[in-house]
């Protein structure tokens, strides 16, 4: 175990730690950190460094309040020709000896997971063996975001609220910021390092805001908080214009130390105005295509109309409909789609066919390599899967939020990753047999803070304000309410039907659908969704209750 700023081999430290260690000793902003070599991960993965654990635990409560991020710096990671971007696993953590063991170990098994190795051996790598890791204390920011230092002949930032978490894996819209204009979206829900008091909050609690004020607790996961900012600030850009000054600046000093003119670099700024640097490596594949816009045009539109809306506008009638999206990855490719939108079906993935998903997880990477080109609900062109995409020279079109529910396997398609669009030919391809199609597509029930004004399948999330409302619950059931969010922990009838959730917390149901859905939601339904895991009770039975209203059921996106 060393310092950080101590790191200077890259087949022992890896290629993120050495490139921060850098940064670092040139007086760049970058969090303390500490890192352990192949070894020493290897040692605590295999529970033989107990001692070594119990130190690092010691070092992070004397200087992370909000708990530490457990990151992956592999030798082949952040290299010049391969990112490895988003394919190792990253851990949010507690200080505590039993939390980090995990989060190590973790970390550890992504190195020879399916994800990696199929990119591997993609850009005609051999597989890694191991991967060093970095423990640094969390920031809990104010914004984040990711700088491309050179975006064609322009350079680019995607912002976001608090931590960078949600942008690059494409979950949300970012605010867009170029030499040509911004473009400023409104932002439903963010992501924070939980404080030790915000452990095991039900969701509709209060939680701090790094301004000051509060927030509205949405979930809490993996040691994340998730939270709904106020209207006001949630409509705001996220990066004032001296932000984005000291972003650019940022970039450039970084640039600058490790001769690269060309980077990819991760940032946080907190409420004081301060930045962050906390990742910076060569971006391994050109920009995809932005139209250049002449002298005079006007800037990049504010806050635009989802992405992937059904377009007619333009294109020929015996093309079918349009999907519109953004232009990702450059390219035209056709094929049959496959819509593969959980991690167990990436192996039915046809060679040569288009990947129609929802946010492209590392563990649909497989399909991805297969795949002649990605059609996505991913948003933003700096997300992980764009990066990818890119290096391996697939088209790739983001944003496409509908495309997983119009799309139908066997479908023909065409991704065209120099306009953005996803052309859909209704005289396609026959569909595949009936036990291959995609299952339905609808998220299950939302979670809300209060009743609908208008009845809907909803959870409620319990707390001081809404816990009187249990005692008559005829009356949510009337306002379409399927069941209460309360507590991990809280009493309930033996005989309620009740599904705990992956993340804490359970749902005792009023009057369950049928079948049980697999996933809450909560969010904006065209911008973001924020998903948890239920974890059925299948020796329960749901109480009786009428029929699932429509689009109340199914498995999640």
């Amino acid at each position: 175990m060393r310092a950080l700023i101590e790191a200077g081999d890259p087949s022992r430290h890896g290629g993120k730690a050495v490139a921060l260690a850098v940064l670092a000793r040139a007086g760049l902003p970058v969090p303390p950190g500490i890192v352990l070599d192949v070894e020493e991960v290897t040692a605590v993965a295999e529970g033989r460094a107990a001692a070594l654990v119990g130190e690092i635990a010691a070092w992070a409560r004397a200087r992370a309040p909000h708990g530490v991020v457990v990151r992956s710096s592999a030798p082949a990671e952040d290299g010049e020709h391969a990112s490895f971007a988003g394919l190792f696993a990253s851990r949010f953590a507690a200080p505590a000896v039993a939390a980090l063991g995990r989060a190590v170990a973790e970390v550890r098994a992504s190195a020879s997971g399916p994800a990696v190795t199929a990119y591997a051996a993609a850009r005609g790598l051999p597989p890694p063996t191991g991967t060093a890791v970095l423990v640094q204390p969390a920031i809990r920011p104010w914004s984040a975001g990711v700088l491309f230092t050179r975006w064609g002949e322009d350079w680019r930032i995607e912002a976001t609220l608090g931590l960078a978490v949600l942008l690059v894996n494409g979950e949300v819209r970012p605010d867009v910021h170029t030499g040509r204009g911004e473009r400023i979206a409104e932002k439903y829900v963010v992501a924070l390092p939980a404080a030790p008091e915000e452990a095991g909050l039900p969701p509709g609690e209060w939680i701090s805001w790094p301004a000051g004020g509060r927030s509205k607790l949405v979930f809490s996961d993996d040691h994340l908080v998730y939270a709904r900012p106020s209207t006001a600030t949630g409509r705001a850009p996220a990066l004032d214009p001296p932000g984005v000054t000291a972003v650019r600046e940022l970039g450039r000093e970084a640039a600058h130390v490790l001769r690269h003119d060309a980077l990819d670099v991760e940032w946080a700024r907190d409420h004081h105005g301060r930045l962050w640097l906390l990742q910076a490596r060569p971006a391994t594949a050109p920009s995809a295509p932005t139209p250049e816009s002449p002298p005079g045009s006007p800037p990049l539109p504010h806050d635009p109309p989802p992405s992937g809306d059904p377009a007619l506008a333009g294109e020929p009638s015996s093309r079918g409909r349009v999907l519109a999206g953004e232009a990702a990855s450059p390219g035209a490719a056709s094929g049959a789609a496959a819509v593969i939108l959980d991690a167990g079906d990436a192996g039915r993935m046809p060679d040569g066919g288009v990947l129609v998903c929802g946010p492209a997880r590392p563990e649909l990477v497989p399909a991805l390599v297969k795949a002649a080109a990605i059609a996505c609900a991913d948003s933003g062109l700096l997300c992980h899967t764009a990066i990818v995409a890119r290096e391996l020279g697939k088209p790739c079109v983001t944003g496409l939020l509908t495309a997983p529910e119009v799309v139908r396997d066997g479908d023909l398609v065409t991704v065209d990753g120099d306009r953005g669009l996803l052309l859909l030919d209704p005289g396609g391809l026959p569909p595949e047999a009936p036990a291959h199609r995609p299952p339905p597509t609808s998220r299950g029930p939302r979670v809300v803070s209060r009743p609908p004004a208008v009845p809907e399948p909803c959870v409620l999330a319990v707390d001081h304000r809404t816990r009187p409302l249990l005692a008559d619950p005829g009356a949510l059931t009337r306002q379409g309410v399927l069941g209460v969010l309360l507590p991990h922990g809280e009493p309930t009838e033996e005989t309620a039907q009740v599904s705990p959730l992956a993340g804490g917390g359970l749902v005792r149901w009023l009057s369950a659908p049928r079948p049980l859905p697999h996933e809450l939601w909560a969010g904006d339904p065209t911008t973001h969704v924020t998903r948890q895991r239920l974890i059925l009770s299948p020796s329960s039975t749901p109480p009786p209750g009428p029929p699932s209203p429509p689009g109340s059921t199914g498995e999640g996106r």
